[in-house]
């Protein structure tokens, strides 16, 4: 049904928060509530009805109600403490069907021009809430049905682009890389420092460390120079874990905070 000078009746909503000393009323959708729109605060099945006004929404979740006296602005006197109303006395908030409100044709016009650099009228969709819609709110759609969409092609990366071939069957050949080569190792580490891999793989273009520890407060510091300490070095914790870059070159060294913590090492090849 359409409505073209009255606003349409909105049925009772119950609080889903309890009401505040500044009027807030919180619901699960504040969609076809307006500012100046007479409302209606009730409790429970209690037939008596407290007539407010809207004086801001909030949000979609959350409106302002105060006096019905048309006034908008934000002072304690234009506001209503609504504090006995709680989502245990089983609170509503509704609206009857009511008269529009009359805009002059001056503010009507002001409120859809957009100016400079744009100078033209505005018209754009929004949501219940007033929101525009757009790539954070999109439209909510429902679709049912099927699309054709025709032939696609997967290019491949520059500077060839050439398109993927596609087998008959719907089958797709591909190459598979070998796996990396990798070594492992594990050191014990003390207050002193020790070197780590003294003799690096070759290849080598990562290492991996995973700390393992005698108890959570003790750790492990990786440095790059026999002169490593706890104060210098980079710490690395009970189960801790860290990966770098780096060639069969350099070196590494480890220090602890007590003995007998252990420093378990993974080398990655080209």
């Amino acid at each position: 049904m359409a409505f073209e000078q009255t606003l349409a009746a909105v049925s009772p909503q119950a609080f889903t928060a309890d009401g505040t000393t500044l009027g807030v009323v919180t619901v699960a959708s504040t969609a076809g509530f307006y500012i100046k729109q007479k409302v209606n605060l009730q409790l429970g099945v209690d037939t008596n009805q407290i007539l407010l006004q809207i004086k801001n929404v909030l949000s979609d979740t959350q409106l302002i109600v105060g006096p019905n006296n048309n006034s908008l602005k934000s002072t304690p006197q234009n506001i209503t403490n609504i504090t006995a109303y709680t989502v245990i006395a089983g609170a509503t908030i509704s609206a009857p069907e009511q008269n529009n409100f009359p805009i002059p044709d001056d503010d009507h016009y002001n409120t859809v021009f957009m100016p400079a650099p744009v100078m033209a009228d505005r018209v754009i969709d929004v949501d219940p809430y007033g929101n525009p819609y757009g790539p954070n709110n999109p439209y909510p759609i429902i679709f049912d049905g099927t699309i054709d969409i025709g032939k696609v092609e997967i290019i491949g990366p520059a500077p060839d682009n050439n398109p993927l071939e596609v087998n008959v069957d719907g089958s797709i050949n591909v190459n598979l890389e070998g796996l990396t080569t990798f070594q492992t190792s594990q050191y014990t580490v003390g207050t002193s420092s020790v070197q780590i891999t003294p003799t690096p793989m070759p290849n080598r273009s990562s290492i991996g460390f995973k700390a393992i520890t005698t108890t959570s407060t003790d750790a492990i510091y990786i440095g790059n120079s026999s002169s490593v300490t706890t104060s210098t070095g980079y710490p690395l914790f009970n189960h801790d874990t860290l990966e770098m870059d780096l060639e069969g070159t350099d070196t590494i060294y480890a220090v602890g905070t007590s003995t007998g913590q252990i420093l378990c090492v993974v080398e990655l090849g080209d």
